[in-house]
C-alpha cells in the first residue's frame, strides 16, 4: 500500500540513524516506487535528499529516484514543479553544510 508506506516512512523523519524500523519502512517505500508508484518515488527522493546517509551520494540518489518517479508519473508537469521545490531545498541544505 503506497499511502501506508509513505505515511510510515514520513513519520520517522528526521531520520537520525538507520534502525530496523527505518529499514523496514524504507524497504516498503522502495517496493512501491519500484512498482511504478510515482508518489512513492518522490517521497523516497525527498527522504534520501534530507537524510545523512554517511556518504556524499545522497543528493545523487535522490535525483535518481526523482527522475524515476517522473518517468512513471501520470502528471509529469506537476511532479516537475514539486521536484523544483525539492531540489532547491537540497541545494540550500548542501550550501548550509558547506558542500557544493
Amino acid at each position: 500500500d503506497p499511502a501506508a508506506a509513505m505515511s510510515v516512512t514520513c513519520s520517522l523523519m528526521p531520520i537520525a540513524e538507520m534502525t530496523l524500523q527505518t529499514d523496514i519502512a524504507m524497504t516498503a517505500l522502495l517496493r512501491c516506487a519500484l512498482s511504478g508508484n510515482a508518489a512513492s518515488a518522490l517521497v523516497l527522493a525527498q527522504i534520501l535528499g534530507f537524510t545523512d546517509l554517511g556518504h556524499d551520494f545522497g543528493t545523487e540518489l535522490a535525483a535518481s529516484w526523482y527522475r524515476f518517479g517522473l518517468r512513471h508519473s501520470a502528471n509529469p508537469r506537476k511532479l516537475a514543479e514539486v521536484g523544483t521545490i525539492l531540489f532547491t531545498a537540497f541545494c540550500e541544505r548542501e550550501r548550509d553544510r558547506g558542500g557544493a
